[in-house]
């Protein structure tokens, strides 16, 4: 189950809802926080978590920006399988972003998140759309 408590400001999470945390924690304008809920649901093995760990390295939201953690995290997170983590990661890899631009990998990413029973059917297109480009680039 996931459980959310506020209590006077602090939040207290149980199970997987670090990332449920973190995600009000930036709501709420609070990066930082959101950070330390992030790391501790990805090191619980939560790839949401660990997702939205990769988006903050990625974008510096909160912390040091730091591309090279976020590759390693997206990475984690989409090979557990979460479709959102092998979109972007595809996208990361097409584009050369934080990595030199890997089109066989990306290729591999796009076609996952396109097999993805997670995601919903406008992602999936997304992915067909760019595993296309991946294709043509060949």
């Amino acid at each position: 189950m996931r459980w959310l408590i506020f209590l006077g400001g602090i939040f207290s999470c149980f199970s997987k809802s670090d990332c449920l945390a973190g995600l009000l924690c930036l709501k709420l304008k609070d990066p930082q926080k959101a950070k330390v809920f992030f790391e501790k649901g990805a090191k619980d093995g939560d790839p949401v978590a660990m997702k939205a760990l990769a988006d903050s390295y990625l974008t510096g939201h909160g912390i040091e920006k730091n591309p090279t953690k976020a590759l390693i995290w997206y990475v984690i997170s989409a090979d557990l399988g979460y479709g959102p983590a092998q979109l972007t990661l595809g996208f990361i890899l097409k584009n050369g972003e934080a990595i030199v631009k890997n089109t066989q990998l990306s290729t591999y990413y796009f076609k996952k998140a396109m097999n993805n029973k997670t995601l919903e059917l406008p992602q999936k297109k997304i992915a067909q759309e760019k595993l296309n480009c991946c294709i043509l680039d060949k």
